[in-house]
């Protein structure tokens, strides 16, 4: 399977998912982002605050891995998929933000350091550092663009497509994190599950591994 096949067969996804990276590229040149993050942190509401506390656990990497437990009754190709896709957006958010961007601060402690106050969600734990990029952004596009391509369904497609986008305005909602740290996990996202897709698909090992066809349930009646 080519880059061109796998692109083609989400195109569902991944041409409205252009529209919202470049609208927020746009909103990212044109303003600065404690300017950007102010006009978010001004649009609240208790119900909101309630709402968006469910959404962005559905980026958290736990819920991920609910989710491949649950494929693993479907389908363990398509469960492992999502299990190797998420292990390395893992490694690889905890290697930039810990690593290679250790001092990038969170709403929270920048707004602090610069004297200002900003709105937080009450009965939250919202944390100061390790703001780059956002990881349960990540993971949210790791896992919904991996849905969205097991899908036929175009109206499915586009509905994986806005719960990936507003897990990462929720990250921003709730002041965990920036629209920059949010448009880059986008990004690191879909490449990550552009690449292993692409790599899995094109793997002998891999294709010739029949049991990955079955699932628990097809082992269950088989029993």
């Amino acid at each position: 399977m080519t880059f061109k096949s796998i692109v083609d067969k989400n195109r569902a996804f991944l041409i409205p998912y252009l529209f919202f990276l470049v609208l927020a590229v746009v909103i990212l040149l044109t303003n600065g982002k404690a300017s950007i993050h102010l006009a978010i942190n001004g649009l609240y509401s208790p119900f909101f605050d309630g709402f968006f506390k469910v959404i962005t656990f559905m980026g958290d990497g736990l819920f991920a891995l609910l989710i491949a437990v649950l494929l693993l009754f479907v389908n363990y190709r398509k469960a492992f998929t999502l299990l190797v896709t998420g292990a390395i957006a893992l490694v690889s958010v905890m290697v930039l933000k810990k690593l290679v961007f250790p001092n990038m601060y969170r709403p929270k402690r920048f707004f602090q350091d610069l004297g200002e106050t900003i709105r937080l969600v009450p009965d939250l734990d919202v944390h100061s550092h390790f703001s780059f990029p956002s990881g349960h952004t990540m993971s949210a596009f790791c896992l919904y663009f991996i849905l969205a391509f097991f899908v036929k369904n175009n109206i499915l497609k586009v509905f994986f497509l806005l719960l990936a986008v507003l897990v990462g305005y929720s990250r921003m909602y709730l002041s965990q994190h920036f629209l920059i740290d949010v448009v880059v996990g986008s990004i690191l996202g879909l490449v990550i599950t552009l690449l292993v897709l692409k790599w899995l698909s094109n793997s002998k090992r891999w294709n010739n591994a029949k049991w990955l066809d079955g699932s628990l349930l097809q082992k269950q009646f088989q029993s």
